[in-house]
């Protein structure tokens, strides 16, 4: 629940946006980046292929060195958001 759905009192007084809500607002309309590690093919695309159909942007790496090595070509603003791995 982001502050401005729990307000109380009077919900026509104006209510200046806070912090969290500035930073909620800008993150809304980015898609997140996952990439999966996973040694297994089947594993890798299942889990791949769910996180796709939920709307994320998704990479799949077959092993972690492989990961690793792309992470560090990577600038800073190009990392994934999550990684998941076994």
């Amino acid at each position: 629940m982001l502050p401005s759905d729990y307000r109380g009192g009077d919900s026509s007084s104006p209510v200046p946006e806070s912090l969290e809500e500035k930073a909620w607002s800008q993150l809304k309309d980015q898609v997140p980046r996952l990439w999966v590690v996973d040694d297994d093919s089947v594993t890798r695309c299942f889990v791949g292929g769910v996180l796709k159909a939920c709307g994320y942007q998704v990479e799949t790496w077959e092993d972690s060195q492989m990961a690793w090595e792309q992470l560090q070509a990577l600038d800073e603003s190009q990392w994934p958001d999550v990684v998941i791995c076994d």
